[in-house]
């Protein structure tokens, strides 16, 4: 039998209103028969590169914005960031992953994550 893919998804695990959204994301892919591996974004930066052993895709989910220090900026009023060890866990793995050539899917958040970690800036 064939190995079943297997796809990483960052998950916010404090934000009660994303439980929905992220539920959500999961089921079509459980339906395509991908095994989800559920990526808290509280996880420690040293973990990447045994997480990304096992990845076949990866899905970096919505969520607060990426500190503008990220991309050398300063931080305007309206910008409500994420806790620095979630940029630092998203950053660390879509780098990463970028670099393996794992297949990635920015949605909100993770397209902010995917720019900045492609050495792109956010206005």
């Amino acid at each position: 039998m064939a190995r079943r893919p297997r796809i990483g998804v960052t998950l916010e695990l404090d934000d009660p209103i994303l439980v929905p959204v992220e539920r959500n994301l999961r089921e079509p892919l459980i339906a395509e028969d991908a095994v989800v591996v559920a990526l808290p974004r509280d996880t420690p930066v040293g973990d990447i590169p045994d997480l990304l052993e096992d990845l076949d895709g990866l899905i970096l989910t919505g969520g607060a914005d990426v500190d503008p220090a990220h991309y050398g900026e300063e931080r305007h009023e309206t910008v409500e960031t994420a806790p620095a060890p979630h940029d630092d866990f998203e950053l660390g793995l879509a780098r990463a992953a970028l670099e393996q050539g794992v297949p990635i899917l920015g949605i909100c958040r993770g397209s902010q994550v995917l720019a900045v970690a492609d050495g792109g800036r956010l206005v």
